[in-house]
């Protein structure tokens, strides 16, 4: 059997009992031992598991969220791509099955050269912060519940899907929304499924109740299989004439996104989601969204406690993106760096607020048509004053489809809201 020697973090609190005293070159290094069929594991992964390991009992280290909540982007992308390394059963003909019913169940990864996803991503980037946020979002959701195996997939995600749609020749599916979230999915499982075969090697080092409880529920990374449903079927389309068409708003809402940050347009998505982009201010869009959700008649908010921007159902397709692009351009007139790991300052957001505004008055900005379509909070409001004045304005106008002016003096947004009642 291999052994890696890795160093333990500093504080004994989150490694108890690893070692003997300190020498004065700092920790002594713990053997990692790795079973013959696994791939030796690098110094970073390796440093990762070590913090998630402890052998003073089930109070010596925190949950899976929080610990979760350390991760770099690095990191996460390494988790992401050892999850893409196992392969699943072929799925030929589970996936000619959907085509036909239109909805179903697939596992993400199949045995094929390359190792292609059996459902590829339809963009080019996105944020890896907030993908960190998914990961903490489902491993808290997966200490809540109390089914295990296959089924707490869905119970996880609760009656969401994902839409895909069937690629040339039925064998592979592209996403085409929600790609924090299945990335997320992806590696939590990975880094469970990998715990759990730490958890089997040695039997004195144990987790946390919690985590060993997690690890027990979600299943392995080969037996997952996510809900989709098929929006629509290229099985017969050209390979070449596939991401074109995939592009095309008037064939697919939302269509496939190929631009990046910097503005270059990518020939076609990659094949796997550890080799998406980073764009750290895409998160920085969502966190300052308030977000409206139908609930019986109703919009339900939620989101940012002082919110720069509201999403309704109606908003346009990628509009987070377009508010990063305007916030990232904001902070480099600043010449401010931006820490998603920081909070935001009164000053920076009351600029990243003028810099919204700017944008949607300036009809020759890139993103002018975009912002046209989505209230921006004109003043400094929590969200609790908006969800009132959203409510006030709404019963004011002569119909559903009238303009929504929100705050005096602001301009009118070219938008409605789906319901009568806020």
């Amino acid at each position: 059997m291999d052994v890696i020697q890795i160093s333990p973090p500093a504080s004994p609190a989150t490694l108890a009992g690893s070692a003997a005293a300190d020498g004065p070159e700092g920790p002594t290094p713990i053997p990692i031992p790795i079973s013959p069929g696994f791939d030796r594991l690098d110094s970073d992964v390796a440093r990762q598991v070590a913090r998630l390991l402890t052998d003073g009992g089930p109070r010596s280290t925190p949950g899976l969220p929080a610990l979760v909540s350390d991760l770099t982007v690095r990191e996460l992308r390494q988790w992401m791509a050892r999850a893409e390394q196992v392969v699943g059963p072929e799925v030929s003909r589970e996936l000619r099955g959907l085509a036909h019913n239109g909805a179903g169940r697939l596992p993400v990864y199949r045995v094929q050269p390359g190792n292609r996803g059996v459902v590829g991503p339809g963009q080019v980037e996105l944020s890896w912060d907030h993908v960190r946020d998914k990961v903490i979002e489902l491993a808290r959701r997966l200490e809540g519940v109390s089914v295990a195996g296959p089924r707490v997939v869905e119970t996880v995600f609760g009656p969401d899907d994902f839409p895909v749609v069937i690629g040339p020749g039925g064998c592979f599916a592209t996403l085409m929304d929600g790609h924090h979230k299945l990335a997320g999915l992806m590696i939590l499982s990975s880094m469970l499924e990998r715990l759990g075969h730490e958890t089997r090697l040695r039997n004195p080092l144990r987790f946390s109740r919690s985590i060993r409880a997690s690890i027990e529920r979600l299943p392995s990374l080969r037996q997952i299989r996510i809900p989709v449903r098929v929006i629509g079927q290229e099985k017969d389309c050209a390979p070449g004439a596939f991401v074109e068409r995939l592009c095309d708003p008037t064939r697919y809402s939302p269509p496939i996104r190929l631009t990046d940050r910097s503005g270059r347009r990518w020939p076609a998505p990659p094949p796997r989601f550890s080799e998406l982009s980073d764009n750290p201010f895409r998160k920085l869009a969502t966190d300052f969204a308030l977000k409206a959700k139908h609930k019986e008649d109703r919009l339900t908010w939620k989101g940012a406690a002082w919110p720069l921007w509201l999403k309704l159902p109606t908003a346009p397709d990628f509009v987070e993106f377009s508010i990063a692009a305007v916030m990232e351009a904001v902070f480099h007139e600043r010449d401010e760096p931006y820490n998603p790991g920081q909070p935001v300052s009164l000053a920076t957001r009351q600029a990243l607020r003028q810099g919204l505004l700017r944008a949607r008055r300036d009809p020759n900005h890139p993103v002018h048509d975009v912002l046209r379509q989505v209230p921006l909070v004109a003043s400094e409001s929590d969200a609790a004053a908006v969800g009132r004045r959203v409510k006030r304005v709404a019963r004011g106008r002569p119909s559903k489809k009238a303009p929504l002016k929100l705050w005096p003096g602001d301009a009118e947004v070219q938008i409605w809201l789906p319901t009568g009642k806020a």
